[in-house]
């Protein structure tokens, strides 16, 4: 099973994209003015553990929440979005993606549909999960 540590820390890097990192971050700003908006299917994978999605994400908010998660200032702001895309064999495509909205000054879970995901919204900053 692949469990998220409470240790899990979210940091910048020198990497100019994020093809090549296993595990990692993105942040987007909620931009009002942006309509980019695509359509499409999005297929769910055949099994999930929901346990373990369960158990994750209940440890990624909790640490999301916490001051130092991140190694800068991301300054979120209502309707900001993070995904965390962590790399796991035992998934059917290898990868977990965890969706997450900051409202109220807190992090929440928020179902990742990546055709959803970049309406009204433009990466900002991403990075690596250590």
């Amino acid at each position: 099973m692949c469990e998220v540590s409470d240790k899990i820390k979210f940091c910048t890097c020198k990497a100019k994209s994020v093809e090549r990192l296993k595990n990692y971050w993105v942040f987007s700003r909620f931009v009002e003015e942006d309509d980019f908006l695509l359509n499409g299917l999005i297929l769910q994978p055949p099994f999930v553990d929901e346990r373990m999605v369960e158990m994750n994400v209940a440890t990624l908010l909790k640490r999301l929440n916490e001051p130092d998660a991140f190694d800068i200032d991301l300054s979120p702001k209502d309707n900001d979005r993070l995904l965390i895309v962590l790399s796991c064999k035992e998934h059917f495509s290898g990868e977990v993606f965890h969706g997450f909205e900051y409202n109220a000054g807190m992090w929440e879970t928020r179902e990742y549909d990546p055709f959803e995901w970049e309406w009204k919204h433009r990466e900002e900053k991403f990075g690596k999960v250590k």
